[in-house]
């Protein structure tokens, strides 16, 4: 069983069991702090893909012939994480200064995935880690919004 941080939610969940068991094996599971699957490649051809975000890294991971392949990014060497959302697909552009480091393209069908995914990185990139995102506070009792 694979223990993570700071008692988060397991961002792994969206993963397939043999993807989680390779990260596994090479000791990156408990450093996740997002993940996300991706559904198009660079021809906008459906493909089985995931990216993954520990605080110091940027991973890539893809089926090669039936096997996992993988790339790692650091945090450092990025200096922008942009979505870029279009018509029946979103893009994740990542980049360093002022050239285009990589681009991740997304069907609808991980939209809020994304979201989440894209938010994390920001907050990565910019320095603020994984602290704890504040969400709005529940209204006083008596203040709600009424609904019909």
């Amino acid at each position: 069983m694979i223990a993570f941080r700071n008692g988060q939610d397991n961002p792994l969940k969206c993963l397939p069991k043999d993807l989680i068991e390779h990260l596994g094996g090479d000791g990156r599971a408990e450093m996740m702090l997002a993940a996300t699957p991706y559904d198009l490649d660079e021809h906008g051809k459906f493909t089985e893909g995931y990216l993954l975000l520990t605080d110091s890294q940027f991973g890539h991971y893809y089926r090669s012939n039936g096997n996992w392949e993988c790339q790692w990014t650091g945090i450092d060497e990025l200096t922008e994480a942009s979505l870029i959302e279009g018509l029946g697909m979103n893009l994740l552009r990542l980049a360093s200064e002022e050239r285009i480091v990589s681009e991740y393209r997304f069907t609808l069908r991980y939209t809020s995935l994304l979201a989440g995914f894209h938010h994390q990185l920001e907050r990565v990139i910019a320095g603020g880690g994984q602290e704890e995102i504040e969400l709005p506070s529940a209204p006083a009792a008596g203040e709600e919004k009424k609904v019909r």
